[in-house]
């Protein structure tokens, strides 16, 4: 015989408290739905394929070295934000449950980006892991399904700040910040690919707001939870020592600097990993001096872009 549950649901939308407007989450879900509109099939790369070709190959395979990381950790992290949608759901926070709908629209739409860019401006017809090295697999592929998986089973402090400083504050906020302010750079500078600055500065400005929800979520539990901030502190030390070894595996795939393509030096990227990682710890850990209502109706935006600019 079939039993039915009956255990009695309760449903916030409907409530006379209803949907709080005011908390962080609802105001980056608005963002979202005003600026996240953007449609990869409309970016135009007629003058990416002709750019494309003019490269050397050295320079093709820097941009390949760059492009194929950010294509595989979309998939990554579109893969494994489900847990974390679920985890705010079990603990009846309707706002983040709303807003996170939107990071897997956005992470999907990312990777659909870049997989047109190899497709209709470098004509890949091979494989190409030999992008995706050791210290990328182990944060993004390990480490990033391994904190997240958790969250089905387990909604603990503890748990959501491992799942955060590893997706929100480090692959987003550093690793991926650094490969934006790398992309700028290097199209920047030779004025090339419009079409690849273009999604880029979009996908930039999604990721943006996921980044300022992470500081945002980071926040809401210090200042509940003050005694935790060694245990976030210790996390965010030792994944940031993981991201920053895949920026070197990035480094080490050239030579000298005087023979790294565009003209890039060696270390390019470390020192600016650095400041957005002590950026946006900051932040968090002035979180403790603040009233819980100031934590979760401040605008996190920002603080997505916090140490730099958008472009």
């Amino acid at each position: 015989m079939i039993q039915l549950n009956t255990t009695k649901r309760e449903y916030r939308s409907i409530s006379k408290s209803g949907i709080d407007r005011s908390l962080a989450p609802m105001k980056l879900f608005e963002k979202a739905k005003k600026l996240g509109v953007w449609n990869p099939a409309d970016i135009d790369f007629t003058q990416d394929k002709e750019d494309w070709i003019k490269l050397s190959e050295n320079e093709k395979d820097y941009l390949l070295n760059l492009v194929t990381p950010f294509l595989a950790g979309e998939e990554c992290v579109s893969h494994d934000i489900q847990p974390m949608i679920s985890c705010m759901a079990k603990q009846g926070r309707l706002e983040d449950e709303m807003y996170l709908s939107t990071f897997l629209w956005e992470e999907v739409k990312h990777m659909d980006f870049f997989r047109r860019y190899l497709d209709d401006v470098v004509s890949i017809d091979r494989d190409l892991y030999e992008y995706i090295r050791p210290a990328y697999k182990a944060l993004l592929m390990d480490r990033l399904e391994e904190v997240m998986s958790r969250l089905w089973t387990d909604q603990s402090p503890e748990a959501i700040i491992d799942a955060s400083v590893v997706y929100n504050m480090i692959i987003e906020g550093v690793l991926a910040e650094t490969g934006y302010h790398t992309f700028y750079e290097v199209l920047d500078r030779n004025n090339i690919m419009p079409g690849l600055r273009k999604g880029v500065a979009l996908i930039q400005r999604d990721e943006s707001r996921h980044i300022g929800y992470g500081v945002y979520l980071l926040s809401r539990i210090i200042q509940d939870r003050p005694d935790l901030l060694p245990y976030l502190e210790e996390r965010m030390a030792e994944v940031q020592v993981m991201a920053m070894a895949q920026i070197q595996e990035g480094i080490d795939r050239y030579g000298e600097d005087e023979e790294i393509p565009f003209g890039m030096p060696g270390n390019f990227g470390e020192e600016y990993a650095l400041t957005r990682y002590q950026g946006r710890m900051s932040v968090i850990m002035r979180s403790q001096k603040k009233s819980k209502k100031e934590v979760e109706s401040q605008d996190y935006e920002l603080m997505g872009s916090l140490a730099g600019s958008t472009s």
